[in-house]
């Protein structure tokens, strides 16, 4: 057990790398829309779904660093412990697109 969490502590760079990566192209994403809604370039459907899209696995990317956080560090961490400021918010975010299928960022409605 030892070596496991050893092996996902070596790998948190990595989880931590990932969610920059999909908070990267969400904001490159809401950029895009926003300039193409100004110069009233429509229809916006293909920059939508993939702000969704991208959100959608940011949000995940979140609980899979916070779960390698508890594994490396063998401990509970709650969402608040996570992040005291924004873990509750994420943690329904999270819920609400991953189970219940909401789109918690769509600009367009």
């Amino acid at each position: 057990m030892r070596n496991h969490r050893m092996a996902v502590g070596s790998n948190l760079k990595g989880k931590i790398g990932e969610m920059g990566f999909f908070l990267g192209h969400v904001l490159t994403s809401a950029d895009t829309i926003e300039r193409k809604h100004n110069a009233q370039e429509y229809p916006l459907n293909a920059e939508l779904d993939g702000l969704n899209y991208f959100f959608s696995a940011y949000l995940n990317s979140i609980q899979a660093l916070k779960d390698a956080c508890q594994t490396a560090m063998k401990a509970n961490i709650s969402w608040e412990d996570f992040s005291p400021t924004y873990g509750r918010f994420i943690f329904y975010c999270r819920n609400a697109t991953t189970h219940d299928g909401s789109l918690m960022i769509n600009a367009g409605q």
